[in-house]
C-alpha cells in the first residue's frame, strides 16, 4: 500500500494535490496542523496529510473486516465533504480535529448550511483559534443543544383551567404519520401515569376503520371516545366531555396538496373549538415535505411539533432544521408502536441526544 504525506498551506490545497496524483477515491489518513517556527517571522502554519490511492486501501484491507469496512466508508465521507461546493469551513484551518465533528453532524442529517453555522458561532469566538483547544467539541455540540426549544402542552402547574373547562389539544398532520396511535399514546399516559380524567374524539370521516382503531385504544385505556362529523357533533362531545382534565382529538391525515381537505378541516372546527393544535411529523420525512407540511397547516396555527417514527431512521437532524426554519418547539417524539411505552416528553438533552448520539459532549 503506497502512503503518501503532503504538507501544504491549507487543507484545500492539500486535497486538490490528493485528487490530482493519487485520484478521485483516494483517502485521507489523517491531518495534522504543523504550527509555524516562532523564530521564522516569515514562517506560517503548514497542514501535513496523510492520504493513500482508493483502489490501493481496499485491496490491502480484508474484506470480510466489518470495522476496517465502515472506517473506509467513513473516509470516502470525509472526503466527499471536502468536495462540497462551498468549499471546506474556516474552522478546518484553524482546526483540523473539527472535521470529524462536522462529519458526525452531517452523518446525522443535519443540513450542510445548519452545520455551517453552527462552526461559524463557536469559531467567532477569539479563544477558539488554537488547534488545541479541546473544548471546541463541546462547544459546537452545546450549541445545536442550545438551538433546541421544547414545550410539554399538558404540564398544568403553570397555567391553571376553571373548574369545568378541559384542556383540548387537537393532533394534526400527513396521512401515515401515526396521529392515532399517538393519540392513543398520550391518552394512555394522562390516564394511567399521570391519573388525569380523559376523553377523546375522532373527527377522522376518511380513513376506514379510523374511529374503531381509536375507540378500540379507549375501551382499553377506560376512556370515552366519541365521533364527529360536523361542528354541531363537536360542540355537542365538547359539552358530553366538560367533566375531563383532558381532551385529545384525532384528525384525519391529508396531503399537503390537498387544500379543499384541509378547507374541510379548518370548517369543521370552526371558531368556536378553543384547543391548542399540535403537528405530528414522521422523522423519515424529506425535509421539502415537513416544510411543505408545515406551511398547509399553518392555517389551524400549530403550537409544538410531535416527531414520530424516530427508531425508523438513523439520520433525524432535520429535526433540527424544522424546529429553526419553522419556530415551533417540540413536546413529544414517539420510538415504537407500543403503547403508552415508547413516547417521551421532549428535553433538550434528550432531543439532542436522539439527533446527535453525542451525550458525553453535554453537561
Amino acid at each position: 500500500m503506497v502512503v503518501r504525506k503532503y504538507q501544504t498551506k491549507s487543507i484545500q490545497e492539500g486535497v486538490s494535490k490528493i485528487k490530482k496524483e493519487l485520484g478521485p477515491d483516494a483517502m485521507i489518513l489523517s491531518t495534522k496542523c504543523i504550527r509555524k517556527n516562532t523564530v521564522d517571522p516569515y514562517g506560517n502554519d503548514r497542514f501535513e496529510i496523510t492520504a493513500i490511492p482508493g483502489q490501493s486501501a481496499e485491496e490491502s484491507y480484508p474484506k470480510n473486516t466489518k470495522t476496517i469496512r465502515e472506517e473506509i466508508a467513513s473516509i470516502k465521507e470525509v472526503l466527499f465533504l471536502l468536495a462540497q461546493p462551498n468549499g471546506l469551513p474556516e474552522a478546518f484551518q484553524i482546526c483540523p480535529d473539527s472535521f470529524k465533528i462536522y462529519s458526525s453532524l452531517i452523518r446525522s442529517g443535519i443540513s450542510e448550511k445548519r452545520v455551517n453555522h453552527f462552526f461559524h458561532k463557536v469559531f467567532q469566538n477569539p479563544a477558539n483559534q488554537n488547534p488545541e483547544n479541546v473544548e471546541i467539541a463541546k462547544q459546537i455540540y452545546k450549541s445545536v443543544f442550545d438551538s433546541i426549544t421544547v414545550s410539554n402542552p399538558f404540564q398544568t402547574n403553570d397555567d391553571p383551567k376553571p373548574s369545568g373547562t378541559p384542556k383540548f389539544a387537537v393532533l394534526i398532520g400527513p396521512t401515515g404519520v401515526g396521529k392515532t396511535t399517538t393519540i392513543a399514546k398520550l391518552a394512555a399516559d394522562l390516564c394511567l401515569q399521570q391519573r388525569k380524567k380523559v376523553g377523546l374524539i375522532s373527527v377522522d370521516n376518511y380513513r376506514i376503520g379510523a374511529v374503531e382503531q381509536l375507540k378500540t385504544y379507549a375501551s382499553i385505556i377506560g376512556i370515552p371516545c366519541l365521533t364527529a362529523f360536523s361542528r354541531e357533533d363537536i360542540t355537542a362531545a365538547i359539552h358530553k366531555l366538560k367533566t375531563r382534565d383532558f381532551v385529545l382529538v384525532d384528525t384525519a391525515g391529508h396531503s399537503h396538496l390537498d387544500k379543499e381537505r384541509m378547507a374541510e378541516l379548518v370548517s369543521l372546527l370552526g371558531e368556536k373549538f378553543s384547543g391548542s393544535c399540535h403537528l405530528v411529523l414522521s422523522a423519515t420525512t424529506k425535509q421539502p415535505d415537513m416544510k411543505d407540511a408545515v406551511k398547509y397547516f399553518s392555517s389551524l396555527n400549530p403550537q409544538t411539533y410531535i416527531f414520530t417514527k424516530i427508531d425508523e431512521t438513523r439520520q433525524r437532524g432535520g429535526i433540527l432544521d424544522q424546529v429553526l426554519d419553522y419556530a415551533l418547539p417540540i413536546s413529544f417524539v414517539t420510538t415504537g408502536q407500543k403503547v403508552p411505552e415508547d413516547i417521551i416528553v421532549a428535553t433538550k438533552r434528550n432531543i439532542s441526544r436522539l439527533i446527535l448520539n453525542r451525550s458525553r459532549y453535554l453537561s
